[in-house]
């Protein structure tokens, strides 16, 4: 099973005069997008005892999830994200005072069975604050004593959300800490300095990790001991790109949950990410980042389709 643990929010699309919100959140997304590929995964994040927490609470009990674990603090907002779309692209701003996306609580955290927990994956937003950033490291500091269980962790670096000039050093220690990281082609040039992705790649991350690394229209990478995979991707029309790359990592996250010797095949990591660009790319002809990934059944049949 795949805990994923990270912020749920409401994504507010305005278009004109046209306003529409959907339930998001990278982590959420990701835990969705598991659920409906057939996957077991359980989610844990906050919302505030407001309508949009009303409505993303319930909303969260249509997912199939095996462990639904979306906390209430009624103390606190319920994160919102204003997204605006430009030709299918998208750019957010965040509205967060107080909000439910950093406000995780250790000793909640520590109650879940992990027994059956193959992969805890961590998203980023949390690390713009201090509390998160606690919070996160204790997480990963008591997980170290499960050696059955590998960390994930989800770049999706936002550098308008951080007021601290040393952000880069929050990312790249939870980096150091995890064993599967998903990132994209700026990070990797933003973390490391170096203009080479290949140089880039060498420097952040050590020869044990997993690495999958997204390249938008140019498809997906794998990266090991210095080694890379590369798989291209389908040609679509995009409407939206919210949510592309959660929903690339989502179809990553289900398989290695899977089959545990996934990554000790050549072919079949090729196989992996070929179907991943796939759903990510899939993704972008609709609207939102929850409800717009193809089935495991479509994803087999587009790439069988691709190969003739």
């Amino acid at each position: 099973m795949i805990l994923i643990v990270g912020e749920i929010l409401m994504d507010v699309f305005k278009e004109h005069n046209n306003v529409e919100s959907h339930p998001g959140g990278a982590p959420f997304n990701v835990a969705c997008n598991v659920a409906f590929f057939g996957g077991d995964v359980a989610f844990y994040g906050c919302v505030g005892n407001d309508d949009y927490g009303n409505q993303l609470y319930e909303f969260s009990k249509t997912i199939a999830l095996k462990k639904n674990l979306v906390q209430r603090l009624g103390k606190h907002h319920t994160t919102v994200a204003l997204v605006s779309l430009n030709q299918g692209e998208r750019s957010f701003r965040f509205l967060r005072d107080d909000g439910t996306d950093y406000q995780f609580d250790f000793e909640k955290f520590k109650t879940i069975d992990l027994s059956e927990i193959n992969i805890v994956h961590f998203g980023s937003l949390m690390l713009s604050h201090q509390s998160g950033r606690e919070f996160l490291n204790k997480a990963i500091e008591y997980l170290r004593q499960f050696p059955h269980i590998q960390i994930s962790f989800d770049v999706n670096y936002r550098d308008d959300i951080f007021e601290d000039t040393n952000s880069k050093s929050f990312y790249l220690n939870v980096i150091e800490k995890s064993d599967l990281v998903k990132i994209s082609e700026d990070e990797v040039h933003f973390l490391s300095g170096c203009s080479s992705i290949e140089e880039g790649l060498n420097q952040i991350f050590h020869s044990r990790q997993h690495v999958f690394l997204s390249l938008g229209q140019e498809g997906s990478c794998y990266y090991h001991e210095q080694k890379l995979i590369k798989a291209k991707t389908i040609k679509v029309r995009p409407v939206d790109t919210t949510g592309a790359g959660d929903s690339f990592y989502s179809y990553i996250l289900y398989c290695l949950n899977k089959d545990k010797n996934i990554l000790l095949d050549t072919i079949k990591i090729q196989n992996m990410l070929e179907c991943a660009n796939i759903v990510g790319a899939y993704a972008t002809t609709k609207k939102g980042a929850i409800g717009v990934v193809p089935s495991v059944d479509v994803i087999v049949e587009i790439q069988k389709n691709e190969k003739k």
